[in-house]
């Protein structure tokens, strides 16, 4: 089997694991336009991007929801550099805001993402995504699955197998990574030629 053909094999078990567990997340990534997104979401956005910053997404959750239900209160956030970057962003994520609303090239926009406070190398990726920008970020999960299936980037194997499906490059690495980050390393783990869907 080539190493296109595996990646779709795996790819259409990991959508098939998504659409019965988490078609919301499906369909908000395949939905999503960055002309759209408003001033609130570019915050929420940023956010929650800065809280998952090498944490868990479900331990994340939690504290997004604390810091937000209450008022936007940083007593929630124990890690000092993402608390400070949030004080930050409360005052000045308008400004923010209108600047990458003025930017119309893709990679510009990625780039000034990462000027950001306590935004990064892969959280720029992460940030961009969650605004309806179609790319895929380089985590640790899409950097195994393109070692895996032999793709220079994650970027590379998410278009691949997106021109394949005819879903955004953004969808595609959104049921990746969830699949991937519901059912552990064991899915990376799996040779190619047996089934990769949890039992």
């Amino acid at each position: 089997m080539s190493q296109f053909n595996s990646a779709i094999q795996f790819y259409r078990e990991a959508y098939d694991y998504c659409k019965r567990n988490f078609a919301d997340e499906i369909n908000w990534a395949e939905g999503l336009k960055f002309e759209d997104v408003t001033q609130e979401d570019f915050f929420h956005q940023y956010i929650w991007v800065v809280m998952c910053s090498g944490m868990k997404e479900q331990i994340a959750r939690k504290t997004y929801a604390a810091y937000v239900n209450h008022g936007y209160n940083s007593s929630f956030v124990r890690h000092p550099l993402k608390k400070r970057a949030l004080e930050k962003a409360y005052s000045e994520f308008p400004k923010w805001y209108a600047k990458i609303k003025t930017i119309t090239d893709k990679k510009q926009l990625i780039e000034y993402l990462d000027s950001l406070p306590h935004i990064g190398p892969i959280t720029k990726y992460h940030l961009a995504k969650n605004l309806g920008v179609d790319v895929a970020k380089p985590d640790v999960h899409l950097v195994r699955l393109a070692k895996r299936f032999h793709y220079p980037s994650p970027q590379a194997l998410c278009e691949a197998i997106a021109k394949e499906t005819g879903q955004r490059v953004r969808t595609v690495d959104q049921v990746l990574w969830r699949y991937c980050n519901m059912n552990g390393s064991q899915i990376l783990q799996t040779p190619n030629n047996r089934s990769m869907t949890p039992k």
